[in-house]
């Protein structure tokens, strides 16, 4: 690992994003419409083509295709870390290699396979990918999809072994790793949630940022909750936070694919349904859905309301404003 902290310049918001799909394959249309709305809302990075984005279910054309147009279509406004994941490492480097080709910021890798990996087997598979490429890398700790979970400790020591690591995304819901990451390497690796309904806990926690699929339907709440934070107006956060989570435990529950789709037409947006075996959105689920929706949109308004009416003199910044709050109590 490097001497100094704060190799990776990322942080902030990640949004995963979904693969639209039509009926000849992607919808690349669809997709740079997304890709837009993200960033027209102030996230700080974009992730295509993971968990969210049904990777596992695209062929090798399709993956080009996606990651392409999202590379494209990002055209550096903002960052972008693809998801690279193969249950391979031939595989994976292939993914690695075309995504540094198009000038991606940094790859994502998560331990994917038919069989669970030991950690010298995930040690090898993570250095050798990093022997062909010469992007930064971050590393997804996800053991409910994975089913490979990895400590703290052994993260730490990965990353002492292969430079190319300056993030990891904790997905266990383990706060307490997120701190342990951050002190065994000096501050060296960035840690960012990737459990949505921990979001707020991991920002206390030092986290360098919010990985989530949330920010494809609610980009803007998703943004300002964690502007709110990294200001340090907690109370405001949390309100606003709180108003999100009947659509965050949705997503949790019925899996980001069918939730972000069903929900994303909402706003005129058809990404068509997730790949079998994957079944859409039930329609009393996408009814409840639909509303949790319109309780997030209204959100910031009634919270920036009830802070004015009991703070008179806090000012509220431009939601969209990407150097973080500038008022204050």
């Amino acid at each position: 690992m490097g001497d100094t902290p704060a190799r990776n310049a990322i942080s902030g918001i990640v949004a995963q994003l979904v693969t639209p799909f039509a009926e000849d394959g992607v919808d690349t249309g669809t997709l740079r419409k997304i890709v837009n709305r993200m960033i027209d809302a102030g996230v700080d990075a974009i992730m295509p083509l993971g968990d969210s984005g049904e990777t596992a279910y695209l062929g090798r054309t399709e993956w080009r295709r996606a990651t392409a147009t999202c590379l494209e279509q990002i055209g550096g406004r903002v960052s972008s870390i693809v998801d690279i994941s193969d249950v391979t490492t031939p595989g994976a480097i292939e993914r690695a290699r075309f995504a540094e080709r198009l000038n991606a910021t940094a790859i994502m890798v998560k331990p994917v396979s038919c069989w669970r990996l030991t950690e010298n087997e995930l040690r090898l598979h993570v250095a050798t990918i990093a022997d062909f490429v010469g992007l930064p890398m971050m590393i997804g700790n996800d053991p409910a999809a994975t089913g490979a979970d990895m400590r703290p400790e052994f993260l730490t020591d990965l990353a002492a072994d292969v430079e190319a690591i300056t993030m990891v995304e904790e997905s266990s819901g383990l706060i307490q790793r997120m701190s342990r990451i951050t002190d065994l390497s000096g501050g060296a690796i960035s840690v960012f949630n990737g459990s949505d309904s921990h979001a707020l806990h991991a920002a206390a926690a030092g986290a360098a940022g919010w990985s989530t699929a949330a920010a494809c339907l609610v980009p803007e709440q998703i943004v300002r909750v964690w502007r709110l934070l990294s200001a340090g107006h907690v109370l405001a956060a949390a309100q606003l936070f709180d108003r999100l989570g009947p659509l965050l435990g949705t997503i949790n529950d019925h899996g980001a694919p069918a939730t972000i789709k069903a929900g994303l037409r909402n706003f005129g947006l058809d990404a068509g349904d997730p790949r079998l075996p994957q079944l859409p959105l039930d329609p009393n689920t996408s009814i409840e859905l639909a509303e949790f929706i319109c309780v997030a949109e209204t959100a910031i308004r009634t919270v920036v309301a009830g802070n004015r009416l009991h703070n008179p003199d806090t000012r509220t910044p431009d939601i969209n404003a990407r150097d973080g709050l500038t008022g204050g109590h």
